[in-house]
């Protein structure tokens, strides 16, 4: 009986070998069609004139420094990594951040962000050039606070990798299930 076995785990081996190259090839298919398509569009944009209403920046074949920057920080996505790099960066290059009057939270916790909470606060006498704060975001009420050639990001993660992180970061499966 053990025999027979071991002779038909040898042939289904032999098969999955034959058909192995088989259940490669769409892979590599589809590695070169995605290939060959970034490698098109990089080729096409590298022609493309800059559009005259654009600013510098944004053109395809330019980079320059930013000093305007608003940073929407997004729970459990490194968002404080990215946070820190933002600061230094400003640190750095002595640009005026937008600060709490105390604490690391613009406005009491569950309200959203409005122009006021900056303004008001004796630490924000000048116009900022980095908004990277917890903060509940209202975009149109940064936007309100910050030049008018600021760049808005965020950073975001699969959401059932998020979902995963606050579980374990909340430590959930303490907790007892009624």
């Amino acid at each position: 009986m053990a025999r027979e076995f071991q002779a038909a785990e040898g042939g289904v081996m032999r098969v999955l070998q034959c058909l192995r190259p088989r259940l490669c090839r769409p892979k590599v298919l589809v590695s070169a069609v995605v290939a060959a398509a970034l490698l098109y569009g990089a080729l096409l944009m590298n022609g493309m004139p800059a559009h005259p209403k654009m600013p510098r920046w944004m053109e395809v074949n330019s980079c320059s420094p930013r000093t305007n920057i608003a940073f929407l920080k997004t729970h459990k996505c490194a968002s404080s990594a990215v946070q820190n790099i933002v600061l230094r960066y400003g640190d750095k290059h002595d640009l005026n951040f937008a600060l709490p009057d105390r604490g690391n939270y613009f406005g009491i916790v569950g309200f959203t962000f409005n122009a006021g909470m900056m303004l008001s606060s004796p630490l924000n006498k000048l116009t900022p050039n980095i908004f990277a704060i917890h903060t509940k975001w209202d975009h149109a009420e940064v936007k309100k606070v910050m030049p008018q050639d600021t760049v808005f990001f965020t950073i975001v993660r699969e959401p059932k990798a998020v979902f995963e992180s606050l579980y374990i970061y909340g430590q959930f499966q303490m907790c007892k299930v009624i």
